[in-house]
């Protein structure tokens, strides 16, 4: 089965940016604009989103009355054709293109809006408020006839799946009551078929794995078949769960590395305290499972990247985690290290954890670490080999030296772009006759146009326009137009 690619990174993504097009807010609604350019540089952008974004733009340019009347019908009108061009051009079918006037009635968009969008492309601009009304009514198309829609469609999605996994474990617990297999029930085969079918390849990381770690599903709400902590998942939970997960990793091939990273996630973001130690160490024993079955046998398992993922909020469930990956697959010596570091920071922070870590867990010695640590420096040498040492700030510095840094013990007035030392310093104090306008004008340096003159010209000779000054003996008054040349 091909996936369907989207750009958005979940349902709930796709469903933010909806209320943020259609909000009140303009803040909200540039959000929403945002949001849908970044998805246009991912592809694969649904031109109903592409076109409801250009349009809510648009609606803004025209408020924010920057522009004048004529600039504001263009954008307008911009806006209205790329929203006919766009849906249309998405909703033709056939090697004969059909015309666009029939597309868009079978489409159901207004008839008027087709006319406005005929008369626009022939130079026909109607009045400003029309223009925004054909805006505005294609915003109400886009939203009733895609955004609705598809928001619809998916919760409708969402509730079907969550029932369809309520009979898969009613199917599951009967068989396993019976002693009946779970390849020769029908009904199970059936329920199985009616999940798979119902999810692509971007839909299950959105819809199906969420309600598998909702409580009742992977992680049982009776405690009594929950998993201790750091125990390993047992058979119940292993028999009622297993054909499900059989059949989603045969469906969709790395479904079971998802799942695996959706519950280190899981572990992250949640506090034991809110959902229950033994919620999560459920969750662990089934992170465990699925690394043995799915990851540590596949060529392209990257141990080390799956620790430091593990590692990236330290608890002591994903120090757990991280440990039982260090018992089933070899670490770096950095990897090493790393872990016994985090494990006896959990240790001293968590005096209640469930079981002990020894540094004897972690096969790194101290000799070890010595050696990475030499290597850096000689690497460090090589890259800065003048300051290979750091400098106490309160050590004297031989300011004699004609390389490296020195410690300046004066500072005086230079010119900008040079230091100290460099040349002699020109003394830059201007003379005190400066600050005198009067003078000034005697000496020919201050010029003042005279304002709504019309007797300056240009020079036949010079080519160069003739000023002329005030004669007026109060220069102060106009001291704010002076100009020095």
């Amino acid at each position: 089965m091909q996936p369907r690619l989207v750009p958005w990174f979940s349902f709930e993504e796709w469903e933010k940016t909806f209320e943020q097009l259609y909000s009140f807010d303009v803040n909200e609604q540039q959000l929403g604009i945002n949001r849908v350019q970044s998805w246009a540089m991912r592809g694969k952008l649904p031109q109903a989103i592409a076109v409801t974004a250009q349009l809510v733009s648009a609606g803004q340019r025209v408020s924010n009355g920057i522009h004048n009347s004529q600039e504001e019908s263009h954008i307008l009108a911009m806006a209205l054709i790329r929203f006919v061009n766009g849906i249309v051009d998405a909703a033709q079918k056939g090697a004969v293109a059909a015309s666009v006037v029939s597309v868009a009635e079978s489409l159901g968009l207004p008839t008027w809006i087709i006319e406005l969008r005929h008369d626009v492309t022939h130079g026909k601009f109607p009045s400003l408020p029309y223009l925004m009304k054909g805006r505005n009514e294609a915003l109400e198309w886009l939203r009733y006839n895609y955004w609705i829609i598809q928001a619809t469609a998916a919760k409708e999605l969402d509730v079907k799946i969550y029932s369809l996994l309520e009979t898969y474990q009613i199917i599951m617990k009967q068989l396993m009551d019976s002693g009946e297999s779970p390849v020769e029930s029908h009904d199970l085969q059936e329920t199985l078929t009616n999940i798979t079918v119902s999810l692509t390849m971007s839909d299950y990381p959105d819809v199906l794995i969420p309600k598998l770690l909702l409580d009742g599903n992977l992680v049982s709400s009776t405690k009594k078949n929950r998993v201790a902590f750091g125990k390993l998942l047992d058979d119940y939970n292993l028999n009622l769960w297993e054909p499900l997960i059989t059949c989603c990793e045969s469906t969709w091939p790395g479904f079971g590395k998802v799942l695996f990273e959706s519950i280190i996630e899981y572990n992250h973001r949640c506090d034991a305290g809110k959902s229950g130690q033994s919620f999560q160490s459920t969750l662990n024993a089934w992170a465990k499972y699925l690394l043995s079955r799915f990851l540590i046998k596949a060529t392209d398992f990257e141990v080390d990247e799956t620790v430091l993922l593990c590692l990236e909020v330290q608890n002591k469930y994903t120090l757990d985690l991280a440990l039982h990956i260090k018992s089933q697959a070899t670490l770096s010596k950095s990897v090493q290290a790393l872990l016994l570091f985090a494990a006896k920071s959990i240790s001293i922070s968590n005096r209640k954890l469930d079981h002990t870590i020894e540094s004897s867990d972690i096969e790194i010695t101290v000799e070890e670490l010595q050696d990475e640590l030499s290597k850096l420096r000689d690497r460090i040498s090589i890259i800065h080999p003048k300051h290979t040492e750091p400098i106490d700030d309160d050590m004297d510095i031989d300011v004699n030296k004609s390389t490296g840094w020195a410690r300046v013990t004066d500072w005086v007035s230079c010119p900008i772009g040079s230091l100290p030392g460099s040349f002699t310093v020109q003394d830059l104090t201007l003379d005190p006759s400066f600050d005198n306008l009067d003078w000034l004008h005697e000496q020919g340096w201050l010029y003042v146009p005279i304002i709504g003159l019309n007797t300056s010209q240009k020079s036949q000779d010079t080519n160069e326009m003739e000023i002329h000054t005030i004669q007026e003996p109060d220069l102060k008054s106009i001291a704010k137009r002076v100009q020095f040349l």
